[in-house]
């Protein structure tokens, strides 16, 4: 599940199947899904490059029109409170819910709920600290190399060779089905990479990589499509 979606998936599936209380499948498990998430944000990084070289990128068409996201004025102390206090009502209303409908897990429902929220008013306070969420990605993109114990893969060898390979397979046939689309249906190659980072990183390596690619129009998509 964590291709359909990124880390945030794989973690919600992970409590609800206690996987998380056995600490060592659980290194094991995200060290190789991080070793290739990390890989596969290389892959699109390179990929983009190259090929970029062998036809023209709609970047032409958005460049004119695509602007940061982030704002432009101070993040003020009423900003950070709202924001925190609606994060706060959002966690406790999402358990709430759970508990009245006990269907899929809390987190799913968190994240239902700050979708809608960001509808809402509240939505022009989350932009305006949108700043400090970068950076939060910026210490996610991190752990990503940081949470890859190669120690944890030695130590539980047949599981991890076991993962790989599974991993391995699931990227390639991904792999084959994208660039094969591109190449037949005459796609953006950062539209579709980026996309493709929504599947196997989640957003959080879909606005990175929309990031290196000076496109930040796809940054929302690419996080919207993740979620």
């Amino acid at each position: 599940v964590t291709y359909t979606g990124g880390g945030f998936n794989f973690n919600t599936l992970a409590q609800s199947y206690d996987v998380a209380r056995d600490g060592s499948t659980f290194a094991v498990v995200i060290a190789v899904d991080n070793l290739f998430t990390a890989l596969w944000l290389g892959v699109c990084a390179l990929a983009a490059s190259l090929l970029k070289r062998r036809g023209a990128s709609a970047r032409s068409r958005h460049d004119t029109q695509a602007q940061p996201l982030e704002s432009s004025t101070p993040i003020t102390s009423v900003d950070l409170a709202v924001v925190g206090v609606a994060a706060a009502v959002a966690i406790w209303f999402a358990q709430f819910v759970y508990a009245l409908v006990p269907v899929g897990h809390p987190l799913l429902w968190l994240t239902a709920i700050s979708l809608l929220a960001a509808q809402t008013p509240l939505g022009r306070y989350g932009s305006r600290v949108e700043p400090l969420a970068i950076f939060a990605l910026y210490l996610f993109i991190a752990a990503l190399g940081a949470y890859v114990s190669i120690a944890a893969l030695m130590a539980a060898s047949d599981l991890a060779l076991a993962l790989v390979v599974m991993v391995f397979a699931i990227i390639s046939a991904h792999a084959i089905c994208l660039f094969s689309a591109i190449r037949i249906f005459r796609m953006d190659p950062e539209e579709a990479l980026i996309a493709s980072q929504s599947a196997i990183g989640g957003p959080p390596t879909a606005i990175a990589l929309a990031d290196s690619f000076g496109r930040p129009d796809l940054r929302l998509p690419g996080a919207a499509v993740g979620l």
